[in-house]
């Protein structure tokens, strides 16, 4: 799977049937009783395509359906509720449903709502709250709300998604319903505090200028098929302040600020830090192998993925820092010493083909840059 495109579903009768598959099986562990047969999951879809209904889908290259999102309007289209969201379970922790969310976010954005609302029921014991009484004290309760089993609220707060209340006992007694909301809109991100190659979050077709920049701060890299000795030069000087100018991104944020997203849909703050470290390991040994070896075919990992393990959303980000700083001490010197037949050299990728280490050089380059105006940007837009 190379990209995702998102689609609107109403206007893709060929994939309901398998929205409803999809929906029966990403749910059939976690909400079981919420549509327990596949003509109960027929009919969400169909309510889900109703006119006044937002409905998007995820799709692969070849069109088959990844996942999909709805969304309901209340309070006369001031709020939306964002009703279901189903990933394929075999394609789920790839970043899907949060591009699906974010694309409705933004959908509801530009139809003058506010703010996203979502239900996230416990019917199988996966919060702290399972099995509790919630009366009396239910505010106090859920204020010690914790996942212990993989519960969606855990995803919806990496989302942006803030716990706004709770209905006790809504799937019979102790499986609550827990609600959570989150602000939408142009101005979303001044007042919330909470490529061709694929070197980041997943790849994702939309067409929002607003959301493309968001994503792409420094353009889409787009490598030059020569370089000058002075150009290169310049590549390894970007690779060199990297190190420093993150540490100096990352400064004095506190905890809310470090796990406050970039972007609607995006990585925490955190999870950027921890990333480019992961990335550039990674780079480092493809430029070693392919200075070592004839054009050895390197492995490709899955980056969204490598962000939810808890390394990369842990809270010691002075472990990554110093990672960085010493890997890019070592790069900048191996760098330094290479002649144009070495810069020639390559690494196949499964993805991609042929990758020179020139490109490599271009590319890593770009990525540190794409990632450090991901952070400053944010601390722009929020005045931090």
């Amino acid at each position: 799977m190379n990209s995702v495109e998102i689609i609107d579903l109403r206007g893709a009768g060929h994939l309901q049937h398998a929205a409803a598959d999809v929906l029966l099986a990403a749910f059939r562990n976690l909400a079981p009783d919420a549509w327990p047969t596949l003509e109960s999951a027929r009919d969400e879809v169909v309510r889900a395509l109703a006119s006044d209904r937002l409905a998007f889908a995820a799709v692969d290259d070849a069109g088959a359906l990844l996942g999909w999102i709805g969304g309901i309007p209340q309070y006369g289209g001031r709020v939306w509720e964002l009703h279901p969201l189903a990933v394929r379970p075999d394609v789920q922790r790839r970043g899907i449903g949060r591009a699906l969310a974010a694309h409705l976010e933004a959908a509801v954005a530009r139809r003058g709502g506010g703010t996203l609302l979502l239900g996230a029921d416990d019917e199988t014991g996966l919060t702290s709250l399972a099995g509790v009484d919630l009366f009396p004290g239910v505010v106090a309760k859920l204020a010690s709300l914790r996942d212990v089993g993989g519960h969606p609220f855990a995803f919806y707060e990496r989302c942006g998604f803030e716990v706004v209340g709770v209905v006790p006992d809504a799937n019979g007694f102790g499986r609550p319903d827990i609600l959570m909301a989150k602000r939408v809109g142009a101005d979303s991100a001044s007042r919330s505090q909470g490529n061709q190659f694929n070197v980041g979050e997943p790849t994702v077709s939309d067409n929002d200028p607003e959301l493309e920049q968001l994503r792409y701060p420094i353009g889409r890299f787009r490598p030059r098929s020569s370089l000058s000795a002075e150009e290169r030069s310049g590549f390894i000087d970007d690779m060199d302040a990297l190190p420093a100018d993150l540490r100096a991104a990352v400064a004095d944020l506190s905890a809310q600020q470090l796990d406050t997203p970039y972007r609607p849909g995006g990585w925490t703050v955190r999870q950027v830090a921890h990333h480019v470290p992961d990335s550039h390991l990674n780079g480092y040994v493809r430029f070693k192998l392919a200075l070592t070896e004839d054009e050895p075919a390197i492995m490709v990992y899955d980056q969204a993925a490598w962000a939810e393990l808890a390394d990369a959303r842990g809270e010691d980000l002075e472990t990554s820092l110093a990672l960085l700083e010493m890997l890019h001490r070592r790069w900048v010197l191996l760098l330094r010493s290479l002649d144009d037949a070495q810069f020639s050299r390559a690494y196949g990728h499964p993805e991609e083909g042929r990758v020179s280490l020139e490109t490599g050089l271009q590319l890593y380059a770009w990525h540190g840059r794409h990632h450090l105006a991901h952070i400053t940007g944010l601390r722009e837009r929020m005045g931090w």
